[in-house]
């Protein structure tokens, strides 16, 4: 026989959750568009959160030094991946160390500054390299004048470069680092050294970022750096891009423009550090300047392009953190393989309408997957759909394709996502920040119009 508890229900814990009538019986009418209202607006505030940290996103990742270290550090990440592929066995470019030939005040130099010596002890050298057969040379070294030449000997130096150029149809180029916000013809101070005159400014911070040419305005000529003049010798016609890239061109480049100043815009392009290491074996770098180490360097000259820097001891102001690499590394080096990376290895970027359809994509299937998922619910039970949880899930399931996707483009097609990192980072924020400005919304809504009725009111009673 049953107790008198059980009889009665006495003692019996309450059922916990809808029952199983309200989970099978759809909502009354009244009860079905009150709840289609809320899931269309809270999807309106998902759009308009969306829109938002993109933009706080790219604005942190371009004006911050914190944004711009994550993607640096994202670019780490991504150089990884194009280590892991083969480098091509002939990558002709030879960089010749002058760390031997030390700077010294010359006299009646600028300011009493040192200055690398011009005379025979590098004209000699750069004779020899064309003799050898280098596609072209480039000198790392700044010689930029001010009010009138950094030495006195700048003026017969470049003139015996401009006549091996001539005559024996070598192309040397000597580096420019404090004149690029000036016409190009003036680089050298006098116009007719033009031609010899390349940028080697190089970023400090984002190297994985390089320099590709200086603009002073729309219709001016754009001054090269070292090397774009350099992969010009090697290559004159770029390498095709992937069949994905091709497909879309509109949707990617591999050369983005970024303004300095008013005045002066720069086109900048990713680079491709993985053949460093193969770039700094006695395969393609020369120890020495001494002639007969060139000589017995021939095969390593004969049909490359030769940059001449600074390879064991740069000044600091040469030296780079670059991905892929705990150490410094001098400058030489960045420039050969910015080389490398525009004559056989480009990359490319997205656009920046393209960065910003991909992330709102992306977030839009998130928030329409959640709306269409509550509003198929919305007709046939009572209970609301675990949103928060679904959500979440969602969104993990979005960042994992993230992950996985910029990791292929790489590898496949040298197409980078160079935000990954921030871009997982916004979507896993967005659920959160979502969840708060609904939770101050209700807060506001059940608290403003009594706090505003409070102060008129108030306001009123003083008053009287």
């Amino acid at each position: 026989m049953a107790s008198e508890d059980q009889a009665t229900g006495k003692g019996t814990a309450p059922p916990v959750g809808p029952s199983a009538q309200e989970q099978t019986n759809p909502p009354p009418l009244d009860f079905q568009r009150k709840r289609r209202r809320t899931i269309l607006f809270d999807a309106l505030v998902g759009v308009i959160l969306a829109v938002a940290l993109v933009g706080t996103r790219e604005w942190f990742e371009k004006n911050t030094e914190s944004g711009k270290w994550i993607e640096f550090s994202t670019y780490d990440i991504i150089e990884s991946i194009l280590a892991s592929k083969p480098i091509p066995e002939k990558i002709p470019i030879t960089i010749v160390d002058l760390s031997g030939l030390k700077t010294e005040g010359i006299q009646a130099a600028q300011k009493g500054d040192q200055a690398t010596p011009r005379d025979k002890r590098l004209k000699d050298p750069l004779e020899k390299l064309v003799n050898l057969g280098a596609e072209g040379i480039a000198v790392d070294v700044d010689f930029s004048p001010q009010e009138t030449y950094r030495t006195p000997d700048d003026p017969s130096f470049f003139q015996f470069c401009l006549d091996l150029w001539k005559h024996r149809h070598a192309p040397i180029y000597l580096g420019v680092w404090q004149r690029q916000a000036l016409p190009r013809q003036l680089w050298l101070l006098d116009p007719s050294y033009e031609k010899l005159g390349v940028s080697i400014l190089a970023p400090r911070l984002q190297t994985q970022n390089m320099v590709k040419c200086f603009q002073l305005h729309a219709q001016s000529e754009c001054g090269p750096t070292l090397s774009e003049a350099l992969a010009g010798e090697l290559l004159k016609d770029t390498p095709p891009p992937s069949h994905f890239v091709a497909r879309h061109p509109r949707l990617f480049q591999a050369v983005s423009t970024e303004e300095l100043s008013k005045n002066v815009s720069v086109g900048t392009f990713p680079v491709d550090f993985s053949p460093l290491s193969n770039l700094r074996t006695s395969d393609h770098t020369i120890r020495s300047l001494e002639l007969n180490e060139l000589e017995a360097n021939a095969r390593l000259i004969e049909g490359h392009v030769v940059l001449v820097g600074d390879v064991r001891s740069p000044e600091p102001s040469d030296e780079f953190r670059v991905p892929g690499q705990l150490d410094q590394v001098p400058g030489v080096y960045v420039h050969a393989c910015a080389i490398y990376t525009l004559t056989q290895a480009p990359l490319y970027i997205f656009t920046r309408a393209t960065r910003w359809g991909v992330d709102l994509l992306l977030a839009l299937l998130i928030i329409l997957a959640v709306a269409g998922l509550r509003l198929y619910h919305n007709s046939r039970t009572t209970p609301e759909v675990a949103v928060t949880r679904v959500q979440g899930t969602l969104t993990i399931v979005v960042v994992v394709i993230v992950l996985l996707v910029s990791a292929v483009f790489v590898h496949r097609t040298r197409l980078l996502w160079d935000d990954f990192l921030l871009v997982m980072f916004t979507f896993l924020m967005h659920p959160s920040v979502e969840h708060y400005l609904k939770a101050m919304g209700q807060w506001l809504r059940r608290t403003a119009p009594g706090a505003w009725r409070n102060f008129i009111l108030g306001a009123e009673k003083g008053q009287s």
